[in-house]
């Protein structure tokens, strides 16, 4: 018998969480629960501090599984929600400094997902500054990832990152969301 908190540590259900859950478009709790899970008759509502899917490690995948070598982990749902790894798809949110990439291989409910903290520090090093007048001490956020990056350099090659998941990270991200920018005139 499961109990509450322990479901949230089984494999099984986590895959089965995360590929049932999307927007919440009842008309019922959107502004406070903008996702919704269903089973059976049931509706769970659900929120989060910033994006449901994170990206939680980056592995290597058996040579014969795709065309693309690494691999990111979902909500550690082990290889059962595995999307590819692209370095070029990697966006780093110029004000929060939070690190996303693209999550629909296959498609999950925001197309985009956070890669956790410790993952994107861990990564930090393949991010190349944008230019040579680069300052270490002004262009850092505070886990070390340069936010004027243009380029992420991966097993030896200079990835331009394209910021093609850059609207989808601002109409999604909660986080994101409290960092909008008004200009008054």
């Amino acid at each position: 018998m499961k109990n509450f908190t322990s479901c949230f540590k089984d494999v099984k259900f986590l895959t089965l969480f995360f590929k049932r859950l999307h927007k919440n478009n009842t008309g019922r709790y959107e502004a406070d629960f903008p996702y919704l899970y269903i089973c059976a008759n049931e509706h769970n509502y659900a929120r989060c501090d910033d994006i449901p899917i994170v990206f939680t490690e980056l592995i290597t995948l058996p040579s014969n599984s795709s065309t693309n070598k690494y691999g990111l982990i979902c909500n550690n749902t082990g290889k059962n929600l595995c999307q590819s790894f692209l370095p070029c798809d990697i966006y780093v949110h110029p004000l929060t400094g939070r690190v996303y990439h693209p999550s629909n291989d296959p498609p999950l409910v925001s197309g985009v997902g956070l890669i956790k903290s410790s993952l994107a520090q861990s990564i930090s090093h393949h991010f190349i500054p944008q230019d040579h007048s680069y300052d270490e001490k002004k262009n850092k956020t505070s886990d070390d990832i340069p936010i004027t990056s243009k380029y992420f350099e991966w097993e030896g090659i200079k990835h331009k990152m394209t910021g093609s998941i850059a609207n989808a990270v601002e109409n999604e991200s909660f986080h994101v969301k409290g960092y909008r920018i008004k200009i008054v005139s």
